[in-house]
């Protein structure tokens, strides 16, 4: 359960006295509206002095939960607040990962701007770009490439974004990543 605990002052303004953390996590309103894509009570809890940094016990933060769901207003807003643009969550998922996984491509664009790293790899070795290739986020993936994106990056069963996308049979990324100069030589653990 979430609980919001607002003291009302004169004059229609409050002072938020606590934001305890939910049952299932520890995310706190602030994480809450940012997933939800509420961006002016993003504003108002920043404004009440919540932590924009304030990570649950999964080790997401607000970014990362508006990067997840595409949320670009509410992340520009965070990163204009001074979060940690490469933060990553318990898995190593950073806000661009979770953004590329799920195609949001303008998302993708203002971490990209605003100095989100293009190859930095969760706990499995699996980038941004294989994510991406792997959901057939054609647009997000021509995006990660124009911003130099390693095309042959390998995660830990040494499977690369082609391999992901071709084993889903998203063929216009398969081309793509190929025009970008994938390899073909390259085999996952299975040797497939």
């Amino acid at each position: 359960m979430l609980v919001l605990v607002l003291w009302f002052g004169s004059q229609g303004s409050f002072d938020i006295l606590v934001v305890a953390h939910d049952a299932q996590g520890g995310s706190t309103a602030l994480i809450w509206a940012a997933l939800n894509g509420r961006m002016s009570t993003v504003a108002l809890l920043l404004e009440n002095g919540v932590s924009v940094d304030h990570a649950d016990e999964f080790g997401s933060t607000a970014l990362v939960a508006a990067a997840h769901n595409g949320h670009t207003s509410t992340v520009a807003l965070l990163l204009e607040k001074g979060t940690s643009v490469d933060h990553a969550d318990m898995h190593g998922s950073t806000a661009l990962i979770w953004a590329s996984r799920n195609g949001h491509t303008s998302t993708v664009a203002l971490l990209l701007e605003k100095g989100a790293s293009v190859d930095l790899v969760n706990v499995h070795g699996s980038m941004a770009l294989a994510w991406a290739a792997n959901n057939g986020c054609m647009s997000t993936v021509a995006l990660l490439l124009e911003k130099s994106a390693s095309v042959d990056q390998a995660n830990q069963d040494i499977s690369t974004a082609l391999i992901w996308t071709a084993r889903k049979g998203h063929i216009n990324t398969v081309a793509l990543l190929l025009r970008k100069g994938a390899s073909v030589a390259q085999a996952d653990e299975g040797g497939h």
